[in-house]
């Protein structure tokens, strides 16, 4: 028998059975006596049937002895597979009853995987468009719950004016009661909610997601009604957004779960509206997802923070046809990378002496104000210690040695950031968005730029920059903080020495009691400052704007001395060429330099910049050049090579202190008498090496003091 050949049998049952019951007996010498039974009642109607049997022949064992209908017929087998059905035997319908057969072929395809298939992908593609294009709300305009609605999303708008973050949570809460998407109350609630809104955004980025929500409301609707629809879905990307701001904020209860589902909820329904939604608010959406993410998700799932971005980057680029001002730092290098390596916190609303909060009520204002503080961070740390490396990750090189003329960079990006804000437009229908740019920050920045441009001497980019300097933000004067004034108090002090043409004679004249009565003042307020500070742990930004003040009296202290009483014939005072100042100025020199003591306990490469005033105080009073030599000597000695110049940021110890070290060598050269130098030639290689460190770190205006120096020593040194 050929073994693709199958044998059928027909079985008669009597009119009389009322139970079918067969047996076949299949023999094998491998697998013993299998017995088939199936039991059927039928009906009382039913006389005669048939069993249909298709019996395939194992083709292992086609000589032994299997399964026979006749002595003549026979097949072997294994096994037998046969589907039992009962149907009515059509040409015995009206006297004999049914017919059972069986027969492999149909239900095998019926139950192939194929089938399967198909039928899945039907309830899904079901599924997926009752939920995409008939699953979310429509209102329409003119509708009751329209007029809720609206009740309450411009309540939740006057309350966010007036920082009151909690009543306005509340009232966006109830908008979306008024859309009958309530907030999930319960674990189970909020869990499902978030699982199908992660869903829902995978369908979106697989562009499935995105083509069904673009009918939304359904597929064979007019215009009208479509318009109704993806408005709603706009309103409703909007009212998630706020909240969501809110939450990140920490004006809305709930933990991380409850903030991912806001986000993704945003999102998704922006997505779905984003034929009418504005591309800016598209992207300020993308935003403060990816601030959801920084906040909510583990380091390995930072990659979306990027990603999100990514998105907001391309609208930007793409959609808008202008990038929204408070967004166009993130599209910049320097702010991309910020973004993606620091980490800030929300809770930080009170008022800052460096910059502004816009609005409480946005996490973007925080982002921004963090960012506006680092700039300006940067810029003091390469103001007040040039040519120290700074481990910075936002700059494409983290440990390259800084100069000078880099804090004009910085002051740049930084007065673009603090004009990065837009009008302040109150309108139901949008984000409201800050409109007040930051005036503290944009005063820092002109302070800071002045410093630089004063040590690249340039004094005529400087002169620009004055009248903002002088104008003092009422923010700032109002803080109960007098750091503000006391610089303000040595920015006066500094200019006025820059700007005062003095007459080369001994003692002080009316122009130079002016500037030391301005020093007095912001020495005193420093005085001040510098004692709370070293009972509480400043931050490091603090510290820096306070050794700023603190170089500028130092500094301005040493210049007035050196002209009014270190340029004397060096004849009269026994060949250092100086004259002991009065006792107070020396007094109120003394006290600053107690003050730069103490900022040395936080800021370790302030010793070297120590070791250097104290010979500098030496040289004032007229002391014993020997100790001061020392004193100059330990400030070369002492230079640092740190990442960062905060005590206990870094503990490398080798080079930096570059501008204490050129200074060291300039004053060592004017002031020490002749014999201490060990040779005629000394003050040459001094004063050269003076010259090289200082144009290596963009500090023109000592470079000038030291190449006059040079000519006033005669053309043997110069040469």
């Amino acid at each position: 028998m050929d073994p693709g050949d199958r044998q059928e049998t027909v079985v008669e049952v009597k009119k009389s059975s009322r139970d079918i019951q067969f047996t076949k007996c299949l023999s094998d010498a491998r697998v013993g006596i299998v017995e088939i039974k199936s039991k059927h009642s039928l009906p009382q109607a039913a006389s005669l049937g048939s069993v249909k049997l298709t019996v395939q022949p194992n083709i292992s064992h086609q000589n032994s002895t299997g399964y026979t209908h006749s002595p003549t017929q026979t097949s072997v087998i294994r096994t037998l597979q046969a589907t039992l059905t009962v149907q009515p035997n059509i040409s015995h319908q009206h006297s004999t009853g049914y017919t059972l057969r069986a027969d492999v072929n149909i239900w095998q395809w019926l139950g192939s995987s194929l089938f399967l298939w198909m039928s899945n992908i039907i309830v899904l593609a079901g599924c997926l468009i009752k939920m995409f294009v008939y699953g979310d709300p429509l209102m329409p305009t003119r509708s009751k719950a329209s007029v809720v609605f609206w009740r309450h999303r411009k309540q939740a708008d006057f309350d966010l004016s007036k920082g009151k973050n909690v009543s306005a949570g509340q009232e966006l809460r109830r908008c979306l009661q008024a859309y009958g998407r309530p907030l999930p109350a319960s674990k189970l609630e909020l869990l499902s909610a978030t699982m199908w809104q992660i869903i829902r955004q995978i369908l979106h980025r697989l562009w499935i997601g995105r083509w069904l929500a673009r009918h939304i409301g359904g597929f064979f609707i007019d215009n009208k009604v479509r318009k109704e629809a993806l408005g709603s879905a706009k309103e409703l990307s909007l009212v998630y957004h706020r909240l969501h701001q809110l939450h990140l904020v920490g004006g809305s209860s709930g933990g991380h779960f409850t903030g991912i589902m806001l986000s993704l909820s945003a999102v998704n329904m922006a997505e779905t509206a984003a034929h009418v939604l504005p591309p800016e608010h598209l992207a300020d959406i993308y935003v403060t997802a990816a601030l959801r993410v920084k906040e909510s998700c583990p380091n390995f799932m930072q990659f979306f923070s990027r990603f999100y971005l990514a998105l907001s980057r391309h609208v930007c680029l793409k959609l808008c046809g202008q990038v929204p001002p408070r967004l166009q730092w993130l599209l910049t290098v320097y702010g991309h990378r910020f973004f993606i390596s620091q980490r800030w916190s929300y809770s930080s609303t009170g008022p800052s002496k460096f910059s502004l909060l816009a609005n409480m009520a946005d996490p973007l204002a925080h982002v921004m104000r963090k960012y506006r503080e680092h700039l300006l961070e940067r810029a003091l740390h390469t103001l007040v210690a040039p040519g120290v490396p700074q481990l910075d990750p936002c700059d494409q090189e983290p440990l390259r040695r800084t100069q000078t003329h880099d804090v004009l960079t910085y002051v740049q990006v930084l007065m673009e950031n603090a004009s990065a804000t837009e009008q302040q437009t109150v309108r139901p229908n949008q984000i409201q968005v800050a409109g007040c740019q930051d005036d503290v920050a944009h005063w820092w920045s002109a302070v800071v730029g002045v410093a630089a441009y004063w040590l690249l001497g340039e004094d005529h980019q400087a002169e620009r920059l004055y009248p903002r300097v002088e104008t003092l933000p009422e923010s700032l004067d109002s803080l109960n903080d007098p750091l503000p004034r006391a610089l303000l108090a040595a920015f006066r002090a500094r200019r006025a020495c820059l700007e005062l043409d003095r007459p080369h004679k001994a003692g002080f004249s009316a122009g130079t009691k002016t500037i030391l009565r301005l020093c007095n003042m912001a020495g005193q307020l420093l005085n001040d400052i510098v004692t709370c500070t070293s009972c509480k742990q400043p931050t490091d930004i603090d510290l820096l704007a306070q050794l700023l003040v603190c170089d500028w009296l130092l500094e301005t202290r040493t210049a007035v001395w050196e002209e009014d009483y270190g340029s004397t014939d060096m004849s009269n005072t026994g060949g250092m060429g100086t004259l002991p100042v009065p006792t107070s100025v020396l007094h109120a020199f003394q006290r600053d330099l107690a003050c730069l003591r103490r900022l040395a306990q936080f800021i370790v490469s302030v010793l070297p910049r120590v070791f250097l005033y104290e010979a500098t105080a030496r040289l004032m009073a007229g002391a014993s050049p020997g100790r001061t030599q020392q004193l100059l000597d330990r400030s070369l000695r002492n230079r640092h090579n740190r990442s960062s110049m905060i005590c206990g940021k870094d503990k490398s110890e080798d080079g930096g202190g570059e501008r204490e070290h050129a200074a060291a060598l300039y004053l060592a050269c004017r002031h020490l008498p002749s014999p201490l130098l060990s040779s005629p030639g000394e003050r040459v290689g001094m004063l050269s090496e003076a010259a090289k460190t200082l144009e290596r770190i963009g500090d023109k205006k000592r470079l000038d003091d030291c190449y006059r120096l040079m000519k006033s020593l005669g053309s043997s040194v110069t040469n």
